[in-house]
């Protein structure tokens, strides 16, 4: 069936969870990427400075006016009200929080800073969320500091669940989701990497249980602590252009050629190795469109019920070769032909899932596809059609699915790491892992030897 795939592999590659009340709180001294200050009850880091009463921005002009905007009018800590956990993994926990003032729900992520790993996903996402005005990307509301000196963000609430959550519940029940369905979430999924990628931002770990749903309707992208700031020349998605070859400089004309091409793509192991593009894969510098990959690789779960590449998930190495041996070039040549689904829906898949990345869509790209006027009508850059998504996926929720959408208090707000809110899972992948790093200066063109951690999933997951 459709859909039953979705997700089931990164069940296995969850990091270990831990036991917030076990660890001890940070001491306030001087730590490599921030510091508390005498009496710990400021924590300052690069830009910022958070403390009880919420969060101050320490540099003038590093971030935009909208990030000094949305902190002037952030949320306090004493209008609200902490309520129920959510969900917890290796990095946060999560908890509900209601505004005392109107009811309004927020998500609660809390971080422990005594471990660096932890400092930097919490410094990398909070500069990113300040400064996004999205439709579709989880929307930052203020931040605090705990009497443990842990770092509280407040984040907008998204009753629905995550799409691992729909699509176990879909399994469960054996309800199969319509193509128009996956063209609606798809689109919005596609319309928040697009303006990532428009602003200038990598995700980097794209996977059913970042994308989160409402009962609205509405998909929003969370979990932004191994993103990162792209360098000139990840927008596109190419190689940066070689001496003498016209074709590939006149793709990429904004690049100052005496500048060292090294700077213009990342390359950095990070993220849910499953969902990963080859060229990260392999150690090589990867751009925006990296992240297409990890939404092809979505969908065409749901089209075969597993991981296209399933016989190859308990072996990185086995995975990285096929890819490289994939007939036709692209990844979507796996889908039988036999399949319930149009051939927009497989071109757009097969796109997707374009081995070289100079050959598969970029967001602005994917998003004009003559799938989404198929199935949602009207133009990809029309905001209307992003109404339109929108409508569907709540119409589809409220009359297909009305059990999943009864109140539940495991509605997952905010993913606590990479993998919150999932249960169950394929009994068989049990030597699966995540990788996991920070975003530090190695980056050059190293290969996955030594350059990541694996964590063993806990089996209840």
């Amino acid at each position: 069936g459709a859909l039953a795939g979705i997700g089931s592999m990164a069940d296995k590659h969850s990091a270990l969870h831990f036991n917030d009340g076990d660890q001890p709180p940070p001491p306030p001294l001087l730590v490599q990427d921030g510091s508390f200050d005498g009496l710990g009850s400021t924590y300052n880091t690069d830009g910022f400075a958070i403390n009880a009463s919420g969060l101050r921005l320490t540099e003038e002009g590093k971030l935009g006016a909208l990030a000094e905007e949305v902190v002037e009018e952030q949320v306090h800590r004493d209008n609200l009200s902490i309520c129920e956990e959510l969900g917890r993994g290796a990095f946060a926990v999560v908890k509900r929080a209601q505004d005392l003032r109107n009811g309004t729900s927020y998500a609660i992520k809390c971080f422990n800073l005594y471990e660096e790993s932890k400092r930097n996903m919490l410094k990398e996402e909070m500069s990113i969320l300040v400064e996004m005005d999205c439709r579709t990307i989880v929307r930052w509301f203020g931040a605090f500091l705990d009497e443990d000196q842990r770092v509280n963000m407040i984040l907008e609430f998204m009753d629905g669940g995550s799409v691992e959550d729909l699509v176990k519940h879909c399994r469960r029940e054996g309800v199969a989701m319509p193509e128009k369905i996956l063209a609606a979430m798809t689109f919005q999924i596609l319309w928040g990497l697009n303006f990532l990628n428009f602003v200038g931002f990598m995700h980097r770990d794209i996977k059913p249980g970042n994308l989160l749903l409402n009962k609205v309707g509405e998909m929003k992208i969370t979990d932004f602590g191994i993103g990162r700031k792209m360098k000139r020349g990840e927008h596109t998605g190419a190689a940066p252009p070689e001496e003498g070859d016209p074709e590939a400089a006149a793709q990429s004309q904004h690049l100052e050629q005496d500048e060292d091409l090294e700077e213009y793509f990342a390359s950095t192991f990070v993220g849910t190795w499953v969902y990963m593009s080859p060229e990260r894969l392999q150690g090589e510098r990867y751009g925006a469109n990296a992240d297409v990959w990890s939404l092809g690789i979505i969908l065409a779960e749901a089209i075969l019920g597993a991981h296209p590449l399933q016989e190859c998930s308990e072996n990185f190495a086995d995975m990285v070769v096929t890819l490289q041996q994939t007939p036709n070039g692209t990844l979507g040549s796996v889908i039988p032909d036999d399949v319930p689904y149009s051939e927009q829906m497989l071109g757009f898949v097969s796109w997707c899932l374009a081995v070289d990345p100079r050959l598969r869509g970029g967001p602005d790209e994917l998003i004009d596809d003559p799938w989404f006027t198929q199935q949602l009508g009207g133009q990809g850059s029309d905001e209307a059609v992003l109404d339109e998504a929108v409508r569907v996926v709540g119409e589809w929720l409220r009359t297909e699915l009305p059990s999943y959408m009864q109140p539940k208090t495991s509605a997952t707000a905010a993913s606590a790491d990479a993998d919150l809110g999932a249960s169950g899972g394929d009994p068989g992948f049990d030597k699966n892992f995540e990788t996991l790093a920070s975003d530090d200066e190695d980056e050059g063109g190293q290969t996955f030897d030594g350059n990541f951690e694996t964590l063993a999933s806990d089996d209840e997951d």
